[in-house]
């Protein structure tokens, strides 16, 4: 339908009325906008692109819990008003509420009328549905209202940031219901601004409001929006984003992942399942999919053990009620039994066996917490295991400073569990207020309920959830690397060497030595020079955690062989192997499967390493791989 946009020109300071309305006796009638809500001695102008939504107690409640206006058919439906006529859609009113619109209540009930004026000025959409002033359905411009529009019904939700202000009828009604919003923890109030005005729910009676009942139900449902299975699975994804950058580990791959999740998530098209995913990081940068799919778990999406077990527990908690409370030793064994589907080697499955056996132990207290420090290969076992010890974000976040000391990783992600299964509208207001993705978590789940319409609805300006990131370099072996999200950090890490490696550095620096910090591989690299113009590069590592922690172990490592596609002959082997008997070489050659190499190295005790030792070691496999490459008349490393 065509868009006539007419200038409104109220007569005399008041708006012409529509047909099928009649013009009420009281003093000062609905105002369009807060400037026009001061008691006045006749009717103020009224702004024909103010928009209005009409709830109630019950109806606000949500609404101020997950930070969204969104249709009643998600998970609330608010009685005494006329939303639930169009519960897959919001019904907007256009310049006034009429009087008997609203609800039905006693004077002196908390269960009063609410109504919200949004700002319009953020909502932009075409086609959209409208009923007219004689009563009729049709479509048209959201931006500008057609003059004598009675209401709009969008398909979609409206953030918290496109409110303007919500009005209570008195000001002691305002100050009662506050005082109750107040004691339920899981609402968040920032950023809202509350009011009261008795003249704004004074509007002027329809004069067949049974007629504009009939219309609103003769605006076609959006089916996509009709129940609140997708609303229940988005509560879990806004719940994760809340949470997702609270305690980023200082890795690179950590924040890579972060931040092509936030850019997939403001990209226009949704993303397939992808299949086959090997690594924790690739997995949680496509976890928007994962979330919102309606495909249940799915082996073929993962590989290996821990992989399985993290899509595992994201499917489970994602479809989990938290009112009914997490069954523990169910919850593991529904872990164990989808994991086992997954594709897993002979000593994966002895490993998911007795996982699953230790676990049942530690539910019921027959064991102590095993160590919750970041071991690579038990990431995810170590980060349910926290889950499971303390159940709710809140009790996550305290046991950082408890004995438990889970590491930076493990905490990440057990932190990430809690929050898909809380989901947002559960959340503790004081932890969402802390949460630097708090708005983003809000402002995605009303990108995304309006993209799961299907309609062209836009609630807010889709460029302020665009996420950028930002290195510098801070120092020979420090980098700084932030996600940003409309131009405000949300994730800051500072990337580098970790404090024993940072300490070997410094003292290596005042003995002359000069190592470069290879950002990617996390190893420190020194050249030797020799005579005839040869040159060797040595790599020096420290493991900080691991099978022998805390004893750390500092490792000297020098390449000399590329194996490539050429596979060693036995002869080759057995050569090495002589070789690591040679009572002349104080190191031993090894083969690095990922590099794709034949190397030298040398292990020592960091804590009594001294400068004497670090010499010789560094310089020994210097020699030996120089030595070997010299034999094969090559310099390649």
């Amino acid at each position: 339908m065509e868009n006539e946009n007419k200038e409104c020109k109220p007569t005399d300071g008041i708006q012409k009325e529509w047909p099928g309305m009649k013009i009420g006796k009281e003093v000062g009638k609905v105002a369009g906008t807060a400037e026009a809500l001061k008691p006045v001695t006749k009717k103020p102008k009224l702004n024909n692109q103010a928009l209005f939504y009409l709830t109630d107690f019950d109806g606000l409640l949500p609404i101020l819990s997950t930070g969204l206006i969104k249709p009643s058919a998600t998970d609330c439906k608010a009685e005494g008003v006329l939303n639930t006529l169009c519960s897959s859609r919001l019904l907007l009113w256009s310049a006034r509420v009429p009087a008997n619109a609203l609800p039905d209540c006693e004077e002196d009930s908390l269960e009063q009328p609410v109504i919200i004026e949004l700002d319009s000025s953020r909502l932009k959409g075409s086609s959209v549905p409208f009923i007219d002033k004689d009563l009729k359905v049709g479509k048209g411009s959201i931006t500008k209202v057609k003059l004598g529009t009675v209401c709009l019904l969008p398909a979609g939700a409206i953030p918290k940031m496109s409110i303007k202000k919500i009005y209570f009828l008195s000001k002691d009604i305002k100050e009662a219901i506050l005082v109750r919003l107040e004691i339920l923890g899981n609402l968040d109030l920032n950023g809202i601004d509350f009011d009261s005005s008795s003249e704004l729910f004074k509007g002027d009676s329809l004069d067949d409001i049974e007629a504009l009942k009939t219309a609103i139900e003769d605006v076609p449902p959006n089916c996509a929006l009709s129940h609140k299975d997708y609303y229940t699975r988005l509560n879990s994804l806004c719940g994760m984003i809340s949470t997702f950058t609270r305690s980023v580990p200082p890795d690179r791959s950590w924040m890579d992942s972060i931040y092509a999740f936030f850019d997939c998530l403001s990209k226009k098209k949704r993303n397939k399942a992808k299949s086959g995913i090997d690594t924790i990081c690739g997995y949680l940068s496509d976890m928007e999919t994962v979330l919102l799919s309606e495909e249940s778990f799915n082996p073929a999406n993962v590989k290996g053990l821990e992989l399985g077990l993290l899509h595992a527990a994201v499917h489970v908690l994602r479809d989990a009620d938290p009112k009914e409370g997490l069954k523990l030793d169910g919850f593991i064994s529904k872990l164990a039994d989808l994991a086992t589907s997954v594709s897993l080697s002979k000593e994966e499955h002895n490993d998911l066996e007795e996982w699953k056996l230790f676990s049942m132990k530690l539910i019921e207290a027959k064991v102590k917490p095993q160590s919750l420090g970041d071991k690579p290969n038990a990431l995810v076992r170590r980060a349910i295991s926290l889950f499971i010890m303390r159940p709710s974000l809140d009790r996550i976040i305290k046991a950082r400073s408890t004995s438990l000391q889970p590491g930076n990783a493990v905490f990440f992600l057990a932190v990430i569990f809690a929050g898909i299964y809380e989901g947002y509208s559960r959340i503790d207001r004081s932890i969402k207020q802390e949460s630097k993705t708090n708005d983003i978590a809000i402002l995605s789940a009303a990108m995304l309920f309006n993209r799961q319409a299907g309609e062209k609805f836009e609630s807010f300006p889709v460029k302020q959830i665009e996420a950028d990131m930002d290195e510098s370099t801070q120092d020979e072996i420090t980098k700084t690397v932030a996600i940003l999200i409309n131009s405000k950090i949300v994730a800051s890490v500072q990337i580098g060497p970790g404090d024993a490696m940072r300490g070997l550095y410094s003292r290596a620096k005042s003995q002359g030595y000069n190592f470069e910090y290879n950002f990617e591989q996390k190893h420190f690299e020194y050249t030797f020079e020799y005579e005839e113009g040869r040159s060797q590069r040595v790599y020096i590592t420290i493991t900080e955690s691991g099978f022998h922690y805390p004893k750390h172990m500092i490792r000297f490592l020098s390449p000399c062989l590329g194996i490539g596609k050429n596979k060693l002959t036995a002869a080759d082997k057995e050569g090495f192997l002589r070789g690591n008997s040679d009572r002349n070489m104080h190191c031993r050659y090894a083969i690095d499967e990922k590099a794709k190499q034949v190397v030298v190295i040398a292990d020592q005790l960091l804590h009594t390493n001294d400068l004497e030792e670090f010499e010789y070691f560094c310089g020994e496999v210097a020699r030996v791989a120089d030595n070997y490459e010299r034999k094969l008349g090559k310099d390649s490393f």
